[in-house]
């Protein structure tokens, strides 16, 4: 894990993981506390309702960021 993902984030700075499989990204996010936002960015709404559906988070946003 980056030490910048130890402790909430609060600033300009966004950690991006690419993956290869959809399904790798949720080894990554189970090896941490549940997250606060999780912004998924595909074209495919399959893959982001696969997502939603298998993920848990304070805030789910698809092809968007709160601003």
């Amino acid at each position: 894990m980056l030490q910048i993902m130890r402790e909430e984030i609060f600033g300009p700075i966004l950690p991006i993981f690419r993956y290869k499989d959809v399904d790798d990204t949720f080894a990554i996010i189970k090896q941490h506390p549940t997250p606060l936002a999780l912004y998924v960015f595909s074209n495919d709404n399959k893959t982001i309702e696969y997502i939603y559906k298998n993920t848990q988070s304070g805030a789910f946003l698809s092809n968007d960021c709160i601003v």
